[in-house]
């Protein structure tokens, strides 16, 4: 009997130091995300904060040229501000549960460089250089709270880039014999959708950025 407890091992250790660690590494790793995801925010609504002065400046102006340029800068604005939350929220939904070490230093690695990409990143011109967010992974990532942000995206461009979206929006008629710079009620029908997706996008900034706070 004393030889059969002499083999059964003693009480061991809840973590190791290598264990305490990696804990520690995680934890630093997990608030600075957070602190820099909290910037990255306010950063992000500041910007909108000032497209929104913009956008009121052009109704009551009626410069329907800028309401569409400045619908467009809001589109991609908030769209950038939830893939950044989107990105946090597929850390947490990673995280939960896991504890394979290299799983949960990947999920983080992930995380870091969205954040590093929203805030330092720019065009993709040399190897060198932080890629910022493209607008299509921003837009991929609100199509999950607005289906067709994609179509009303595409809508927005075509009255923004100089093609004839936007020359109908300052003039009318044909080639080399329409009118130039028409009143707005020529083109109410598309100014009124215009209005209607930046109100969309207005309306999903209040509501949904509450819901987003709650990560």
């Amino acid at each position: 009997m004393n030889d059969l407890v002499g083999r059964i091992p003693g009480p061991q250790p809840v973590t190791s130091r290598r264990r305490v660690s990696a804990l520690r590494s995680v934890a630093q790793r997990l608030f600075k995300i957070s602190t820099d995801a909290l910037f990255l925010r306010e950063v992000c609504e500041w910007k909108i904060t000032y497209i929104a002065e913009a956008l009121l400046h052009a109704i009551e102006n009626r410069n329907h040229l800028s309401l569409a340029n400045n619908t467009r800068a809001l589109i991609e604005y908030v769209a950038a501000l939830v893939f950044i939350f989107d990105s946090l929220a597929k850390l947490r939904d990673s995280l939960q549960g896991q504890s394979n070490e290299t799983t949960i230093n990947d999920t983080i690695d992930r995380t870091e460089l969205i954040l590093q990409r929203a805030y330092y990143g720019t065009r993709p011109k040399g190897k060198e250089r932080i890629f910022a967010p493209y607008v299509s992974e921003c837009l991929a990532a609100w199509k999950n709270y607005i289906k067709n942000i994609e179509e009303v995206y595409d809508f927005i461009c075509e009255y923004v880039h100089p093609n004839y979206g936007s020359n109908l929006l300052v003039s009318t008629g044909q080639l080399g014999k329409g009118r130039l710079n028409p009143p707005p009620d020529f083109h109410k029908d598309a100014i009124d959708r215009v209005c209607r997706c930046c109100s969309l996008t207005m309306l999903f900034f209040e509501t949904g950025i509450f819901l987003f706070r709650q990560l």
